[in-house]
């Protein structure tokens, strides 16, 4: 999910989990604007994932 609107209309569905794809070379890679901005609009009652490639620890933390 990278887009604001979908990322709104997703979020009420009656799903569990949202995940975000933060490896560069994928085509639904969020992008560098990504930001916590974006996950703090996602309800609690939902998971949120995150998909990184060969990352270092340091990065992961950092977008979290």
């Amino acid at each position: 999910m990278r887009d604001a609107q979908n990322i709104t209309e997703l979020c009420k569905l009656p799903i569990q989990y949202i995940g975000f794809i933060f490896y560069e070379k994928s085509a639904r890679f969020v992008g560098e604007d990504f930001n916590q901005q974006v996950t703090q609009s996602v309800p609690s009652r939902m998971n949120i994932g995150g998909v990184f490639v060969f990352a270092d620890p340091q990065s992961v933390l950092s977008r979290g």
